[in-house]
């Protein structure tokens, strides 16, 4: 949670963003290595691909257009690989702290008022597809204020912030995709009161967060795999205006998560599989969910963890739902609910140990 400030200052730098071009034939653009992406999508129209050829490219990317796809040719080691260049491009998703720039891989971005910083127009219906995203100093793929995103066959690694992350969107869809040794979330969807998203099928292995939703409503996390993370899959409310919840965390893998995360903006973490905080409306069902244990300092640990947010000013949880999962192994409880909030129920976990106990 370090980083996630950040994420505003961003917002507001958007303000200047182009205007989108006007409608054309769609066309195929091709681009080679030595060939710049970011010429290519300049001359693009909405309903354009840009097809990136094998090899490696030290460039940072924008997308200011709606419907375009950015098609690269894979995200393993001899694909498409995106590094950062010496001198970064001019970006209105590049930020500036104490002299040193914070510079995303590939980032796209709608419109935001530039007095205010409130979103405006948003940008749509973009595809990001097979690329491998690599030391970034700030996020690997990154959306501000988005609709029908998809991004999907991509690596994101070793990125200092976000691996793949999405800010005010709508209908977002992340899949196949692997994001690795994050600062901060592998895959993250956050201040979007309807993001209506579907994050499915996707690896976050060594991250300080795998999966994280935060303040935001209606989401679908599904047939994940969250393993050496610090805490295997968050949802949470920080007390920012509209609840956090409504989000469905079915059927994944989350287990080892034992990295150890020191207090930053929140507390420091550790050894948490599933934690849902102060979240309202959650449904946690048919996750295996083992050996997850703490290596270091953690507020909190635990298998499936139900917890007030009142620790960072967010809300009690409330009218959340976990069953039919498999809990084992993990440290100090498979378990583990603090009895606050009201309407939270656990029924039909195969489990050893709980607090209070009675929950298995």
């Amino acid at each position: 949670m370090r980083r996630a400030l950040r994420a505003s200052a961003v917002i507001a730098a958007a303000g200047a963003l182009l205007a989108l071009a006007s409608p054309a034939v769609a066309k195929v653009r091709h681009v080679h290595p030595g060939q710049s992406i970011q010429k290519a999508l300049r001359a693009a129209h909405p309903g354009d691909t840009i097809k990136v050829a094998a090899g490696v490219y030290h460039q940072n990317v924008t997308i200011t257009k709606s419907h375009i796809t950015l098609l690269g040719a894979g995200g393993g080691r001899h694909g498409t690989v995106l590094r950062p260049r010496r001198h970064p491009l001019p970006s209105q998703c590049n930020t500036r702290n104490a002299g040193l720039a914070f510079v995303n891989g590939i980032c796209g971005a709608g419109k935001f008022d530039p007095a205010t910083g409130a979103p405006a127009e948003p940008i749509v219906g973009t595809t990001v597809h097979g690329f491998r995203v690599v030391g970034f100093s700030s996020s690997g793929i990154i959306f501000f204020n988005d609709a029908r995103t998809v991004v999907s066959g991509n690596r994101a690694i070793g990125n200092d912030d976000y691996g793949v992350a999405a800010f005010v969107n709508d209908h977002v869809t992340f899949m196949h995709n692997l994001a690795t040794g994050s600062g901060e979330a592998g895959f993250y969807i956050g201040d979007s009161r309807d993001a209506e998203a579907v994050v499915t099928d996707n690896t976050a292995r060594g991250n300080e967060f795998g999966f994280f939703f935060r303040d935001s409503r209606h989401g679908l996390f599904g047939r994940n795999v969250a393993t050496g993370n610090c805490v295997g899959i968050m949802a949470m409310d920080t007390g920012s205006p509209g609840r956090a919840g409504i989000v469905e965390i079915r059927q994944n893998r989350v287990f080892h998560n034992q990295k150890a995360c020191p207090a930053g903006e929140g507390p420091a973490l550790s050894g948490i599989g599933i934690m849902l905080f102060g979240t309202a409306r959650a449904s946690v069902w048919g996750n295996h969910v083992t050996k997850n244990a703490p290596t270091g300092p953690s507020f909190v640990t635990g298998g499936i963890v139900v917890h007030s947010a009142g620790v960072i000013a967010g809300a009690d949880p409330t009218g959340n739902v976990v069953t039919r999962n498999v809990v084992h192994d993990n440290l100090s409880r498979d378990l583990k609910y603090d009895g606050t909030g009201s309407g939270n129920t656990f029924a039909s976990n195969d489990c050893g140990t709980s607090h209070p106990e009675g929950l298995c």
